[in-house]
C-alpha cells in the first residue's frame, strides 16, 4: 500500500490553507481545491502526512470529491449567470464529472493580477463531453455547424452579435479564444485530427457565497 501523501497551498494574502492533492493506494487523485477567501494561491508544503490534512471530504465510492475553482469573465453573461438564469458554463478539457463541485468567482481587476469579487458555488448535475472545431462541434459521431447550435448557445448565455444568430455567436467567440489551437472539421472527419476537447458542464442548484461589483469583469 502506497502512504497517502498531500500537498497543502495557502493563500498568499491571507495564509488560509487547504489540500489540494492527494495519492490514494495505487490510485492518484488530483484534485483542485479553491481557497475561500482571497484567491491566489500558492503551494507551501509538499507530501504532508494524513494527520495534517485539513479537510478530504468522501464521495460514497472511496474517491475524494472533484473541486474546481474557475473565473468567468464574459461580461453578458455575469448577471445571468448570479440571477440562475444561467445555469451552464462551455469550458475546455474533460476534466469536470457529475457530481463535482465548482466555486466560479469575478475579478476584481485585471484577471489573475487582481483579487476575487463575487463567488458561487454548484455542484455539478450534467456533463457533455463533444469536440470543437473551428466550423462547429463533434459529439457523439455526429458534427454540426455553429448555425445549428443556438440553444446551446442560449442555455450558455451567449450574446448575439449583430447580424448573426445565437450559435454563429458562440462560433465567433470560441474561435476567438481557441482558434489558434483548433482545425476545421474536415481533419476529424478524414480521421487526420481530433478536435479540442470541450465540455458542456450544467447545474441545478446554485449558492452565492458573496457578491461584489460584477460590472469590475473584464
Amino acid at each position: 500500500m502506497n502512504k497517502e501523501k498531500f500537498n497543502v497551498w495557502k493563500c498568499i494574502n491571507c495564509n488560509s490553507s487547504i489540500v489540494v492533492k492527494v495519492n490514494l493506494n495505487m490510485f492518484t487523485v488530483e484534485i483542485e481545491y479553491e481557497l475561500e477567501c482571497c484567491g491566489s494561491p500558492k503551494i507551501v508544503s509538499p507530501n504532508i502526512n494524513k494527520t495534517d490534512v485539513i479537510r478530504l471530504e468522501s464521495k460514497g465510492d472511496g474517491y475524494a470529491v472533484r473541486k474546481h475553482c474557475k473565473a468567468l469573465t464574459y461580461k453578458p453573461k455575469i448577471q445571468a449567470f448570479l440571477e440562475g438564469k444561467v445555469k451552464g458554463t462551455i469550458r475546455p478539457y474533460h476534466t469536470v464529472e457529475k457530481g463535482d463541485s465548482i466555486l466560479f468567482h469575478g475579478w476584481k481587476g485585471r484577471p489573475y493580477h487582481s483579487s476575487w469579487t463575487w463567488r458561487m458555488r454548484v455542484t455539478v448535475s450534467k456533463v457533455e463531453n463533444f469536440q470543437m472545431f473551428k466550423d462547429g462541434i463533434a459529439q457523439n459521431g455526429i458534427f454540426f455547424q455553429w448555425r445549428f447550435l443556438d440553444i446551446m448557445a442560449r442555455n450558455d448565455g451567449i450574446a448575439k452579435i449583430d447580424g448573426l444568430g445565437y450559435g454563429e455567436s458562440m462560433g465567433v467567440l470560441f474561435n476567438e479564444k481557441y482558434g489558434k489551437d483548433m482545425f476545421t472539421s474536415k481533419d476529424w472527419k478524414n480521421k487526420a485530427r481530433n478536435g479540442k476537447k470541450m465540455q458542456n458542464i450544467r447545474w441545478d442548484e446554485f449558492e452565492i457565497i458573496t457578491l461584489g461589483d460584477e460590472t469590475n469583469a473584464k
